[in-house]
């Protein structure tokens, strides 16, 4: 640290200064002006002296106000330990810890991403609702009657007060390979004049409902990637209720109908198939018993989506039933299978 000059220089010093006014060039200047010479250097040193001096006091004041101004530096990066609730400093004073809000989450290299998110445990939901036109073959039978029944799709719907057809609504619930599904229909199939022995013809009709209810698990998931399309291939099992309405009528035998309602059980599959963003297929084959004698399903068609929530669904069904209880006058034999195209739309969310 620079010192103040004091006032009265050492000797040596003003000798120095007086000896350096005093050196003149050989033979210049007269010996009148040498007086003259020394006495302005000499002030001339004091005022240099005094100058520096008070530059020397106005820098150490500076330099004192600039240390009072300063910041406290900032903490090192060396690991502080977390102090208790009740811990003090050095110098007595409590020491404040830091907010744990305030620290970033902690996140292990290889630990999966600090997020709740994961599509594994959503739950998605489809409903379609769709409706099928099928021909009929078979036979049904009450009490000592026996009617063969084979009614085509044109058959189906050549009037409109004769229309054979269902109405369907299926409703799913999927978390990743876990599902649950359930399925509604109400259909209505009849024809007139049908061929029996002997001379009478007889007008059938029926009216049946049927509740599904069942579970899948997907044995096969894979997304579609650039590389391969999606394929999701799951077995299914689930209860199937029947409801059906059926009657017999002609000028011989008058009117006959019977009503009668069981449960089976099916087990099965469903693959789908994901081509691109907008084309897809779809199949689904049970088989099962129970009430019934035998009971099969097949469904199967092309999925056309249009957007993220909506899917045209086209497709072709088939479902055989064979059923039959009691005996003479309290028999009902119903073997049928339907078959016919469909067309649905299936809402996602």
């Amino acid at each position: 640290m620079h010192q103040a000059m004091p006032a009265s220089a050492p000797a040596g010093f003003l000798d120095r200064s007086h000896n350096f006014g005093r050196q003149t060039p050989s033979g210049s200047g007269s010996p009148e002006d040498r007086p003259i010479l020394a006495s302005c250097t000499t002030a001339d040193g004091r005022r240099l002296v005094q100058t520096v001096a008070v530059l020397l006091c106005l820098g150490l004041a500076a330099g004192a106000r600039g240390q009072e101004a300063e910041p406290n530096p900032a903490p090192t990066t060396s690991p502080q330990k977390e102090l208790p609730q009740h811990a003090t400093t050095t110098t007595g004073k409590p020491e404040v810890a830091a907010s744990p809000a305030a620290a970033p989450p902690h996140h292990e290299a290889g630990s999966p991403p600090l997020t709740d998110h994961d599509p594994e445990k959503e739950w998605t939901f489809r409903f379609t609702p769709y409706i099928w036109v099928p021909a009929t073959s078979g036979t049904v039978g009450i009490a000592l009657i026996n009617v063969p029944v084979n009614v085509s799709i044109g058959e189906s719907v050549k009037s409109a007060s004769d229309i054979n057809f269902g109405i369907s609504v299926e409703f799913e619930a999927r978390r990743g390979k876990f599902a649950l599904f359930s399925n509604v229909m109400y259909a209505s199939v009849g024809a007139s004049e049908l061929n029996i022995p002997g001379p009478e013809k007889v007008d059938f009709s029926q009216d049946f409902g049927i509740f599904e209810v069942g579970a899948a698990f997907a044995i096969m998931d894979k997304p579609r990637t650039d590389d391969h399309i999606g394929i999701r291939f799951a077995s299914i099992t689930g209860l199937r209720l029947w409801t059906v309405g059926a009657d017999l009528s002609s000028g011989l035998i008058g009117s006959n109908s019977a009503s009668e309602t069981w449960l089976d059980g099916f087990g099965g599959f469903t693959v789908d198939l994901e081509f691109n963003d907008w084309f897809g297929f779809f199949a689904r084959a049970d088989i099962g018993a129970g009430g019934s004698t035998l009971t099969w399903n097949v469904q199967t068609g092309v999925d056309l989506r249009f957007s993220d929530w909506g899917v045209l669904n086209l497709g072709y069904r088939w479902l055989s039933e064979d059923y039959t209880t009691g005996c003479l006058l309290n028999r009902f034999d119903f073997d049928l299978l339907m078959q016919g195209p469909y067309v649905g739309l299936s809402i996602h969310f």
